[in-house]
C-alpha cells in the first residue's frame, strides 16, 4: 500500500536494508508479506501481546517522507505498537550516525 499510494508504484518493497547494487545484497531474499494477523501473533510469541512503545529519529529528505513515516506509524498501530516519529534536522541525524547517540530507540534509513 505504501509503494502504491505514496510512491505511485515507482518503488519496490524491500527485502533487506541494502539495495540491489550494494555489496552483500542477496537477490534470493523475498520481502515479508503484509500480514497484520501474523505480526500480532509474532508479537505475542515474543512476549508483547499488548504491544509496546518505541520511537525513531528520522530525517525528512523529500516531500514524501512525512507521508511515509505516518503510514508506518499507522500500520504499526494496527498491531498494537505505539510508534513515535522524532523528526530531527540533518546535523542531528548525522551526529546520531557517527556517535550512536540517538533520541529514540531506532532511526530511519529512508535513503
Amino acid at each position: 500500500a505504501i509503494v502504491a499510494s505514496i510512491f505511485a508504484g515507482r518503488a519496490k518493497v524491500a527485502s533487506q536494508a541494502g539495495p540491489s547494487p550494494a555489496f552483500g545484497h542477496d537477490p534470493t531474499l523475498k520481502p515479508y508479506p503484509y500480514d497484520p494477523a501474523k505480526a500480532r501473533a509474532l508479537l505475542a510469541e515474543a512476549g508483547y501481546a499488548n504491544g509496546f512503545k518505541f520511537s525513531a529519529d528520522v530525517m525528512l529528505m523529500n516531500s514524501t517522507d512525512a507521508s511515509l513515516w505516518q503510514a508506518v506509524k499507522a500500520d504499526l498501530a494496527k498491531v498494537g505498537v505505539d510508534f513515535t516519529v522524532n523528526v530531527v534536522p540533518f546535523a542531528r541525524y548525522n551526529q546520531g550516525l557517527y556517535t550512536g547517540n540517538w533520541t529514540g530507540e531506532a532511526f530511519g534509513m529512508n535513503y
